[in-house]
């Protein structure tokens, strides 16, 4: 019989305390915890739980030893948009979708999402299929405290059935900002950004602490992977030095042939993770502190004539005889990953007439909202294909000053830097060190800490 106890808004030590006892006089059962993106603090003693989980997340999970007997089902798409869609099912030509083995696995296993192989889908989860999996856990894919791809109705709708069937709330899993609650309404365009920006390798160490809460069987390749990434973190940075010493910048974007849309580093856990380690980013908002452009989320939106300055205010007549001082000097384009087939293509720089589009400088960003796994391996392989490609870019326009910024500081990863501008190598001083002096998971294997001190706590147990 299953038998749930509830306690909440318990001060942080006293909580921990009563918390264990409650559930030591429930079941007498090993406890473990994880603590969510909304703060509340989960707790099991069930010896394998089983989940249903976006699906990207599921093949993330895979890394960290997760299988099919504890994956009760998935929701949401497999992969992304920019996939070939006349592929067979199981295969993907975007690096960063599941591979042919993980989705095999996906398929083998409840399907929540059915009709969304890779498209939006909003709003596309079945409850009833919820209820006959009658899953241990149900987990949230979230973005600014969010469900993603779920609109506001049916996220209440489905926290309270998920709640309603399962006895607790299902687990919040955000993406890209800490508090999720408190950044819920944050907009680039109106600067309200409260909270700061997850860097990648949070992402990793939360998935590391989930995949202990579940009691996966973790493999041992998981410290190789990381060793790995430490590596590949140093190496990052040797390339970012050649960059700086060369006076190329670079600036994350989805550019099209008449509004383009350049991403705030602050608020995707990739470009936060190639800043921290170096890269010579540009933060946008230039257009937007001018009054004339607006935006959303993390982009901002820019009219193709208010990029080329020089070209006058009619699009048809922008070319690449008017390319020389647009509005931000980029070297080299970082390129949405839904991008990555259309920007190689000749005709794109008809369109879009860049230096750097016409050179051929630009290499393909996954960000983190669902263009790349969130492992060791996945970082990894993003820092050596992108590393290597920026270390080789030459500076296309006149040198501009860079700003001495703390990358790996609070504040920075709240407020950013003005539009246009990038922060300094400064000798890696501000770099963020546990990507390459952190270098081992299994130090330590004790459970998730109860972090919170004034989160709801929810705690499931079973008696034998």
């Amino acid at each position: 019989m299953k038998v749930y106890c509830m306690k909440a808004r318990m001060p942080k030590l006293a909580a921990a305390a009563s918390l264990l006892s409650l559930i030591a006089i429930c079941s007498g059962a090993e406890v473990r915890s994880y603590t969510d993106g909304k703060g509340v603090v989960h707790t099991t003693t069930k010896s394998k739980p089983r989940i249903v989980i976006y699906a990207p997340r599921a093949a993330e999970l895979m890394d960290f030893g997760l299988t099919k007997e504890q994956l009760a089902g998935t929701y949401g798409p497999y992969y992304s948009k920019a996939r070939n869609a006349s592929l067979p099912s199981t295969i993907s030509n975007i690096p960063s979708d599941p591979s042919p083995e993980q989705v095999e696995i996906l398929e083998q296993v409840g399907n929540l999402s059915p009709d969304c192989l890779q498209s939006w889908c909003l709003n596309n989860v079945d409850m009833e299929m919820l209820k006959d999996l009658a899953p241990d856990e149900m987990m949230l894919h979230g973005y600014n405290g969010a469900p993603w791809m779920l609109d506001e109705t049916f996220s209440a709708s489905l926290i309270a059935n998920v709640t309603k069937i399962m006895g607790k709330p299902p687990m919040f899993l955000e993406i890209s900002r800490e508090g999720a609650d408190e950044c819920s309404s944050s907009d680039f365009a109106n600067e309200t950004y409260p909270c700061p920006g997850i860097t990648l390798l949070d992402f990793i160490e939360d998935n590391f602490e989930l995949a202990k809460y579940l009691n996966l069987d973790i493999p041992d390749s998981l410290n190789d992977d990381r060793q790995r990434l430490c590596d590949s973190s140093t190496k990052f940075q040797e390339d970012m030095k050649i960059a700086h010493d060369k006076g190329v910048r670079l600036l994350a974007a989805n550019p099209t042939s008449k509004t383009s849309y350049f991403a705030d580093p602050t608020s995707d856990s990739v470009l936060r993770m190639f800043e921290e380690l170096g890269m010579p980013i540009i933060h946008p908002g230039k257009c937007i502190e001018a009054g004339e452009c607006v935006g959303g989320n993390f982009w901002e939106y820019v009219p193709k004539n208010k990029y080329f300055t020089s070209c006058g205010p009619f699009p048809e007549n922008i070319t690449e005889s008017c390319n020389d001082d647009p509005l931000y000097p980029v070297d080299m384009w970082l390129i949405d990953h839904r991008l990555t087939f259309k920007v190689p293509d000749p005709d794109f720089a008809l369109g879009f007439p860049d230096k750097a589009i016409i050179k051929g400088q630009t290499v393909v960003w996954r960000g983190g909202g669902g263009g790349i796994l969130k492992t060791p391996r996945g970082a990894a392989d993003m820092l050596d294909s992108v590393g290597a490609e920026v270390a080789k870019a030459d500076r296309l326009y006149p040198e501009t000053q860079c700003t001495e910024a703390d990358v790996s500081d609070v504040e920075h990863k709240k407020d950013g830097l003005k539009g246009g501008e990038y922060a300094c190598y400064s000798d890696k001083k501000f770099h963020e060190t546990k990507y390459y002096q952190e270098c081992m998971f299994f130090a330590s294997t004790s459970a998730s800490v109860f972090a919170s001190t004034s989160a709801s706590v929810f705690a499931s147990t079973s008696a034998s």
